[in-house]
C-alpha cells in the first residue's frame, strides 16, 4: 500500500464548512501520481509513449466530513488486474485511521488515438511487476 499525507486547506471548503465533496477525489487523484512518481513515472513518460492511463470509473463513499486543517492519509492499492485494466482500492483517514472515505477505481490506458490499449506491462514494468490473479 502507498500512502500521502496531506493538510486540508481553507479554499477546499464548501459553504457548510467542510471539504467540498470533488475535492476528495483530487486528493485520490494526488495519491495516485505520486504513486506514480515513486516508480519513477511522470506525465513525460505517457507523452514520449504515447499511452495514457485514464480513470474509467469510480465509486466512493463518503464516510465522514473533512474540515479545514486536517492531518490526513491517502492510500492507493492495486486490487485487481485484468489485461486491459486495473482496479485500485483508495482511503482517506486521519492519523487515528478514522476512515473518512473509500473508493475503488478503474484505470485503462489509452493510445494516442483514445483506443483503450492492453496495459503496457513492458513499456512501465516497474508498474506491473507484481502478478495478480483476476
Amino acid at each position: 500500500m502507498f500512502q500521502v499525507k496531506l493538510t486540508t486547506r481553507s479554499y477546499e471548503m464548501d459553504s457548510l464548512g467542510h471539504v467540498n465533496n470533488a475535492v476528495y477525489l483530487n486528493y485520490l487523484e494526488h495519491c495516485r501520481m505520486q504513486w506514480l512518481y515513486a516508480h519513477g513515472i511522470t506525465a513525460v513518460d505517457f507523452q514520449r509513449t504515447k499511452t495514457y492511463p485514464v480513470v474509467v470509473n469510480i465509486n466512493i463513499n463518503y464516510k465522514r466530513e473533512l474540515t479545514d486543517g486536517q492531518q490526513i492519509m491517502v492510500t492507493v492499492e492495486e486490487l485487481e488486474r485484468s489485461e486491459r485494466k486495473v482496479i485500485f482500492s483508495q482511503t482517506i483517514i486521519d492519523d487515528k485511521g478514522t476512515l473518512y472515505a473509500d473508493a475503488r477505481v478503474t484505470v485503462v490506458w489509452l493510445n494516442e488515438r483514445r483506443q483503450v490499449i492492453p496495459l503496457p506491462v513492458k513499456t512501465f514494468p516497474a508498474l506491473f511487476k507484481e502478478t495478480h490473479e483476476n
